[in-house]
């Protein structure tokens, strides 16, 4: 038996993954397009050292703010009316509703592409997300289902809200799935049992069911996969959906150890340049939709890592810590520290409440979790999410608080009809 409180605490989100990509990279086998890398970066103690240091720093920041976060009393404007089931209603309301907009403009957009189904149908369902590429907008909405579907199941579990809506919330995710990021169910799964985990405390639950679990989200992951890529792997000799998937998986997983172990050995040797700058590195902390992609300042714009290290180009999620010394350097690397610390006090100051607003604990938790791949704190969808989050909650709040005023008030009125009648 598994405590599921202490599979979702931040050590072990963080930790756990930076393993399974160790373990991932040392699977026998090397190919540019099927594992993402034709030679295996030499391992070295010098660069071993550089990032145990590095990513203990990074933990022990985000733990501080975690006390930081902790300190700050639960709004009571929020806190007195969380745990009614008219407030986590209309705030589920709020997130379907935009979730709904979202998938269905995508799919529009999409559409405009050509046929959805033929896409899907010939295996290029990554033609799907082009039309979505140009920015913020409407479509951008659609990222709500990530945060909407585990809320959704969460309330339903604790009866505040009707299997349909969770099951609809779902089905948005999936979709939404297919011509967008894979990992959104991913990142679902994480916050619903981070959700599932805040509600029951004590929860346990059986291995095999956490191997089950993992079998169902390697199986869905799979279906997306091949959806999106079978005609990418069958001009590679791989016809079979099963390897299609594994390889997939490895590339993903271990990449990033073979970008960070051999980044970091190069720094230990003193081979990779530093480009940071103590101003201009200060870009780690500005929400990509402010940035200037076309510059070449988005942190991982770069993969070529100072001709540094053997890693595919179609590979742009390789690691934090690589992408960010590699675009601004040891004082890029510094600045971002500022965003782990925000990231922690999220952390520790809404996982106190008891609804809603905890999916800003789950969020902040997710950023820790994929960490060993890629810097999101700064990610125009992470801040999008925030805010939806939070917006959600006041909107919540004011809409319930209005609701029983209107009760309240009215029952004297109706009290005095019937003594008049």
């Amino acid at each position: 038996m598994l405590k599921l409180e202490s599979a979702v605490r931040p050590g072990v989100i963080f930790v756990v993954p930076l393993l399974v990509s160790a373990a991932a990279w040392a699977v026998p086998g090397e190919s540019t397009f099927l594992r993402g890398f034709s030679q295996r970066t030499q391992f070295t103690a010098g660069g071993l050292i550089i990032l145990v240091a590095w990513y203990c720093l990074c933990f022990i920041v985000f733990s501080t703010g975690m006390k930081v976060g902790r300190s700050v009393t639960p709004l009571k404007l929020i806190s007195s009316l969380e745990s009614t089931s008219r407030y986590e209603v209309t705030f589920l309301r709020i997130l379907t509703i935009l979730a709904t907009v979202g998938v269905a403009y995508s799919l529009f957009l999409a559409q405009q592409q050509g046929s959805i189904l033929a896409a899907l149908a010939q295996n290029s369902g990554n033609d799907l997300s082009e039309p979505l590429k140009d920015g913020a907008g409407l479509a951008t909405t659609r990222y709500t289902t990530v945060i909407a579907a585990p809320f959704a199941i969460a309330l339903w579990l604790r009866k505040r809200s009707p299997l349909g809506v969770a099951v609809w919330n779902v089905a948005l995710l999936f979709t939404s799935s297919l011509f967008s990021s894979r990992m959104s169910l991913v990142m679902a799964v994480v916050l619903f049992g981070f959700l599932y985990s805040h509600d029951n405390p004590g929860a346990r639950i059986k291995l095999s069911r956490v191997a089950g679990a993992g079998l169902v989200v390697f199986c869905l992951l799979g279906v997306l996969n091949f959806f999106r890529n079978a005609k990418y792997y069958v001009v590679y000799g791989v016809d079979n959906p099963l390897l299609m998937n594994c390889y997939q998986i490895l590339s993903y997983l271990g990449a990033p150890f073979q970008v960070s172990e051999g980044v970091a050995g190069s720094i230990f040797q003193g081979t990779f340049p530093d480009r940071g700058d103590f101003v201009r590195s200060l870009q780690i902390l500005i929400p990509t939709f402010f940035q200037d992609k076309n510059a070449g300042s988005v942190i991982g714009s770069d993969s070529l890592y100072a001709n540094q290290v053997d890693v595919a180009g179609n590979l742009t999620t390789n690691s934090a810590f690589a992408d960010m010394y590699n675009t601004v350097g040891t004082w890029g690397l510094l600045w971002s520290l500022i965003a782990v610390l925000v990231a922690g006090m999220i952390y520790g100051h809404c996982k106190q409440y008891k609804s809603g607003m905890v999916l800003g604990a789950g969020l902040a938790l997710y950023l820790l979790a994929e960490y060993w791949r890629i810097f999101l704190f700064n990610q125009g969808i992470v801040v999008y999410l925030f805010l939806i989050i939070f917006i959600s909650a006041f909107v919540s709040v004011w809409a319930t608080s209005a609701r029983l005023e209107y009760e309240t008030h009215s029952q004297p009125r109706r009290k005095s009809v019937l003594l008049r009648r």
